[in-house]
């Protein structure tokens, strides 16, 4: 079963930190990192860490190293995460605004989702929570089915429109950027009504691997007539939901896991989900902004810390930690 790390409780998992140039950029399972062993002259192991060779001097040089890597490893290992690729380019970032360690690139096909998940890379995007006032309905939510194409939640319901952080582009371009592909929601609209709402983070775990994830949120009142249509073939169809229908849809199969905390965020910001209503709503908010920063720079400036998993529909809270260790500067070069 899938499920999302977060500082609370569930089933213990290990893992190493994956560092390039310095830095801590993500995780290595111990199933990835048996096979990285062949490669020697891309990886560098430590006792307490995994290290992108510090030969690779270069940004392209890094890029095209992994890229080669992956695709070997498509070829000879059955990692569910090198089943498909994505036209994305996949960069571990420092910080969303900051420079990056590395691209995935391979004779044009990015491979964002293998590079992220096989090595925990830390990644960004934004979501849109569109809505309206309607006068019959109430307050409603505009969801997108995904496209039965998509490899991945293919046909599950998710935020109306969502994308990851790629090179070269910012937060507020890249929300304009999915408004247009997923939504055609006009420019016009989208500057009279865009808000940007804040972030939700977590660490989610599934058969292709680790994702720590910061989710960039706005959310957008839309007119009661506009019908949002897609542009780019990612989406089956759009459907308005009334609240009540949303909280059903996030409890079900359907919805796709990982878009769960931002609608989640936006029913308690909009005072749907409540302490009345939600006993441990101070443990549902808690789980919807996970530390993930601070993991990463806490491991970064050597400390040990310890994170849990929380099982996707698990009852039970009771705490298993997951023990991250850390990378020894003073053996693994220059790290911060």
């Amino acid at each position: 079963m899938s499920s999302l790390l977060a500082f609370s409780a569930g089933n213990a998992t290990d893992c190493l930190p994956f560092v390039a140039e310095g830095h801590h950029v993500g995780f290595v399972r111990w199933d990835v990192l048996k096979t990285l062993k062949d490669f020697p002259n891309v990886f560098t192991f430590h006792s307490h860490c995994v290290e992108l060779n510090q030969n690779l001097k270069t940004y392209e040089e890094r890029s095209w190293r992994m890229a080669e890597t992956l695709e070997v490893m498509r070829q000879k290992y059955n990692f569910p995460a090198l089943r498909g690729w994505r036209n994305e380019v996949c960069m571990g970032l420092l910080a969303p605004i900051n420079f990056p360690i590395v691209a995935v690139v391979k004779n044009h096909k990015l491979l964002c989702l293998v590079f992220s998940g096989l090595f925990g890379i830390r990644q960004y995007g934004v979501d849109i929570n569109g809505y309206v006032n309607d006068p019959d309905l109430g307050f409603c939510m505009w969801l997108q089915q995904r496209s039965f194409t998509k490899p991945t939640w293919p046909g599950r319901w998710d935020s109306m429109a969502a994308g990851g952080l790629t090179s070269g582009q910012g937060i507020l371009e890249s929300v304009c950027k999915e408004a247009a592909e997923e939504a055609s929601i006009p420019s016009h609209i989208l500057n009279a009504s865009l808000r940007p709402s804040g972030s939700v983070s977590f660490f989610y775990e599934d058969e292709r691997g680790l994702f720590p994830q910061t989710e960039f949120v706005y959310d957008l009142e839309l007119p009661l007539d506009f019908m949002p249509v897609n542009a780019d073939g990612e989406v089956e169809c759009f459907q308005l939901f009334p609240l009540h229908e949303i909280l059903e849809k996030i409890h079900s199969s359907d919805f796709k896991t990982t878009s769960c905390p931002v609608v989640v965020d936006f029913l308690v910001r909009h005072g749907v989900i409540t302490s009345e209503n939600q006993p441990d709503l101070p443990q549902l908010v808690e789980m919807l902004h996970s530390p993930v920063h601070v993991l990463f720079d806490s491991i970064s400036h050597g400390k040990e810390l310890q994170v849990q998993v929380v099982e996707e529909n698990s009852a039970s809270l009771s705490p298993s930690p997951l023990v991250v260790t850390t990378c020894n500067s003073t053996e693994s070069g220059n790290h911060a």
